[in-house]
């Protein structure tokens, strides 16, 4: 989730308050521990709650404005990692920048470096030591596997197509989902060019699952966000591209065995993002109509069957 709000953020000096803040993509570990991706008129970092979202603490900072944070992963109050690109944003998303990997292990108050190279599409953590990061040159895209919390990498395998999302639940089990946008395979409202692996034993092989958005019917679009909570179910999240062409709304697909078949689901409509406390309780944000942009708060208790509108605004920092 992102915003502004009313949250108040502390600086680095923990005493003084920062100014034009915007929140970007937020995690919370448990009730009142939470990371957050912070923009400021500074720069971009990272900052920490631990009093359930009220008060946020920075805890780094890009050295300038050239440099930029994001795809903050974490996996408990203490240990966090967070990808800084070390060059502006280009036209394309992968060529000319390099990005770092920064790590903490001691809730952000000091940080190593993890990684220095290639860009980085994403880095996707399961606990403080098991984790993945994606590399991308051309349409290359390199998978690299850490049990030490990212001192260390193995090449776990290379696939030729770019990254959008991956989804980790525990040590063994991993989705990768390819294709999308920038293939050339999409247009401006819909895309179909997806390609889905799994790995059951934490990466040594992986197999190919097919293309969860093949007739699926009324869910279609973009895929905007791929979740697991088990090895079993899963819910990939869809809204329509940039060119709002009519039968395009988005939607939610439903797995029970691990990515081999999906299932569509409207409403929810236009689905930005999904959280899963459980196999059986999952949270969307999503339009009431299609094609709004009027973003509100849907639940399933039943693992996605079904869905219920909540007709209150989901609050953003």
């Amino acid at each position: 989730m992102s915003g502004s709000g009313n949250a108040i953020l502390r600086g680095l000096d923990g005493s003084s308050v920062v100014a034009g803040a915007r929140f970007g993509a937020t995690q919370f570990v448990d009730p009142l521990n939470g990371w957050a991706q912070v923009s400021t008129p500074a720069g971009s970092g990272v900052a920490v709650t631990a009093d359930g979202g009220a008060t946020w603490d920075l805890r780094y900072l890009t050295p300038s404005t050239q440099s930029s944070a994001r795809a903050l992963t974490s996996a408990d109050p203490l240990h966090a990692w967070v990808i800084v690109d070390d060059a502006p944003s280009s036209t394309s998303i992968f060529a000319n920048r390099t990005s770092r990997v920064l790590a903490t292990d001691d809730g952000g108050l000091s940080w190593r470096q993890a990684y220095a190279g290639a860009f980085l599409a994403g880095i996707s953590m399961s606990s403080a030591t098991h984790g993945w990061r994606r590399a991308v040159e051309g349409t290359t895209t390199s998978l690299f596997a850490t049990a030490d919390g990212g001192r260390t990498w193995t090449l776990s395998r290379t696939f030729e197509e770019v990254p959008v999302f991956m989804a980790v639940v525990g040590e063994a089990d991993a989705w990768l989902l390819l294709g999308g946008a920038g293939t050339g395979h999409c247009g401006s409202s819909s895309c179909d060019w997806y390609f889905l692996y799994h790995t059951a034993d934490g990466g040594r092989t992986w197999t190919l699952l097919g293309n969860p958005t093949k007739d699926q019917g009324a869910c279609s679009g973009y895929i905007s966000q791929l979740l697991f909570a088990t090895s079993s179910s899963g819910w990939i999240a869809m809204r329509h591209g940039a060119g709002g062409a009519d039968g395009h709304q988005g939607g939610i697909l439903r797995t029970v065995d691990g990515g081999r078949t999906w299932e569509c689901r409207t409403p929810p409509l236009e689905v930005s993002e999904l959280s899963a406390p459980s196999a059986t309780e999952v949270w969307a944000l999503a339009a009431l109509e299609p094609y709004s942009s009027d973003v509100r708060l849907w639940g399933s208790f039943d693992g996605g069957s079904s869905w219920l509108y909540w007709p209150v605004q989901p609050i953003v920092p």
